[in-house]
């Protein structure tokens, strides 16, 4: 393991000079017009995957979207297998205009890198690669690996929500790690092990035929925005409880002793106020923070469109307003159930004179995992000793629908961590990693998997 370490510590800048390529490729999964992007960076990786000496590589076309990247070592008998997750692709870039560098020009700025995709989920992906590599260039795998890459987390999870129920015999391991997560604090490495679902919907109000003209038939005509602010603002009371009859009833609580944990957590209201440059929080009253982001489930509105929104004024009642709309959810809820009830209210409380329509545009189940699970613990000793502290269990408020489909259709116990930072700015301009959490995860990796050879 030491000999592997040090040859990772020993090929930094050329690591570096690797992760900078592979982020200026724009690998957008949402846009049409990346999808090329998307097959250079897949083939990227795949080349990468077979210099770094795995026995197998190779791009797994799309039917539809973007292709996945497999590769597998399998060179020691009777050690454990784990299998290996991450993604490719990247969120779009926009707005531009608040990049301090250009998004897709990756650049060291102090200890950090700039690019989209340099934390979220690239990064990750690459520093797992490099731990691979690092193992085989010395000493050797002590366990056998599988690795599997998707180019649509950000996007559909289509191909992949159908690969891994078609390839259970392919992906069969004694555990899964998911880097796709990170440090709930500065200094803090942390494991996840709950992840709340999703509900992800879209609302469409309807009203007159086509746009009318606000001064002949303003008054009587019905108005959409008017009804679709009305109905949404009706989802949640003035102590910021969901309304949708039903909703809390399967809801799980925390322990009384992941509580306390999450008490000693060096993250306060004030703190996370400023952190996102906010005057405080909001929420449901009753909960500490922590509670609300990651065990109590939430309604969001994402963005409402419609109507006439250039500059100078168009007196006009519009015909139609849609509005997105998620619900994250928590153990025990089911998104399936969520949305039938969601699509219930709205329908029993619309005015008669519009006409709603919600529709489901994609889902997530939660997940939890012991962190008592063999392959947790593991996880935990390995961070703990690559970053010099102790490793917290944590939960995450956001979604990785991967990581239900590992541990249930391939029945696997699921590692989900990473080196990520909660000011990466993921999703937003200015997406950073930084560079010596990034090579310390390199380090944990190789030690994970030593740890988990022990296991067996």
């Amino acid at each position: 393991m030491e000999r592997a370490i040090a040859y990772a510590r020993e090929h930094r800048a050329s690591f570096l000079e690797e992760l900078q390529e592979w982020l200026a490729i724009p690998s957008v999964s949402t846009l049409p017009e990346h999808g090329r992007d998307c097959e250079r960076a897949a083939g990227w990786l795949a080349d990468r995957m077979r210099r770094a000496g795995l026995q197998r590589a190779e791009v797994v076309p799309s039917r539809q979207q973007h292709p996945l990247v497999y590769g597998e070592w399998l060179g020691a008998p009777g050690a454990p297998t784990v299998l290996v997750y991450g993604h490719y692709d990247v969120q779009p870039a926009d707005p531009l205009e608040l990049w301090e560098t250009p998004p897709f020009q990756p650049t060291v700025r102090g200890d950090n890198l700039y690019a989209r995709g340099a934390s979220d989920d690239k990064g990750h992906v690459f520093a797992t690669l490099k731990a691979l590599e690092s193992l085989l260039a010395t000493d050797g795998l002590p366990v056998n690996v599988k690795v599997l890459v998707e180019g649509e987390e950000e996007s559909s999870g289509a191909e992949i929500a159908r690969y891994v129920p078609r390839h259970r015999r392919r992906l069969r391991a004694d555990c899964a790690l998911v880097m796709d997560s990170g440090f709930v604090a500065p200094g803090v490495p942390s494991i996840t092990v709950g992840l709340r679902g999703i509900l992800y919907t879209e609302v469409e109000v309807r009203g007159p035929a086509t746009d009318l003209h606000s001064g002949t038939f303003g008054g009587a005509a019905p108005n959409p925005f008017h009804e679709a602010i009305r109905l949404l603002a009706s989802l949640r009371d003035r102590r910021g409880r969901i309304r949708i009859p039903g909703f809390y009833r399967p809801v799980r609580e925390p322990s009384e002793a992941e509580r306390a944990a999450w008490r000693e957590l060096p993250v306060g209201e004030e703190e996370f106020a400023r952190s996102i440059g906010a005057r405080g929080t909001v929420g449901e009253e009753g909960y500490s923070l922590l509670e609300r982001l990651w065990a109590r489930p939430t309604l969001e509105v994402h963005g409402i469109a419609g109507g006439f929104t250039g500059p100078g004024a168009k007196t006009v009642l519009p015909a139609r307003c849609v509005a997105k709309v998620s619900m994250r959810l928590v153990p025990d809820q089911n998104p399936d159930r969520v949305y039938r009830a969601f699509e219930r209210y709205l329908l029993r409380n619309v005015h008669p004179a519009y006409e709603v329509m919600v529709r489901k545009l994609h889902t997530g189940r939660p997940w939890m995992v012991s962190p008592e699970e063999p392959a947790v613990q593991a996880a935990a000793r390995a961070w703990s000793a690559a970053y010099g502290a102790p490793a917290r269990f944590v939960r995450m408020g956001g979604s990785v629908p991967v990581v239900d489909l590992f541990s249930r259709v391939l029945g696997q116990p699921v590692v989900v961590t990473g080196f990520g930072l909660p000011d990466d700015n993921l999703h937003a301009p200015n997406e950073k990693v930084n560079l010596p959490l990034l090579w310390g995860g390199v380090e944990a990796v190789i030690r994970f998997l030593h740890e988990v050879r022990a296991l067996r």
